[in-house]
């Protein structure tokens, strides 16, 4: 689990990291596909994990480029998690 988990954020990394693309490779992905990419694999991540519920935000240079919540956060109620 720990290992898909390193492979799942090493795939991520390399994804969204520009300076390892080689010239004649196609363009790295932009800030909307990279927030894409990575809501995906928070949603996964709870999923496999069997994690209720979550909330998450993405961070760069400390502006806030995406929040939001997946799953339950109380079980009780059905109520959805959120970003709050």
């Amino acid at each position: 689990m720990r290992n898909l988990r390193a492979v799942l954020a090493f795939s991520l990394f390399l994804a969204s990291s520009p300076w390892l693309v080689a010239a004649d490779e196609p363009a790295p992905p932009t800030t909307a596909q990279a927030l894409d990419l990575s809501r995906l694999w928070l949603d996964a991540q709870r999923a496999y994990e069997g994690i209720p519920g979550m909330s998450a935000a993405i961070v760069h240079d400390q502006k806030t480029l995406w929040s939001g919540g997946a799953g339950v956060a109380d079980l009780a109620s059905s109520r959805l998690a959120t970003a709050e």
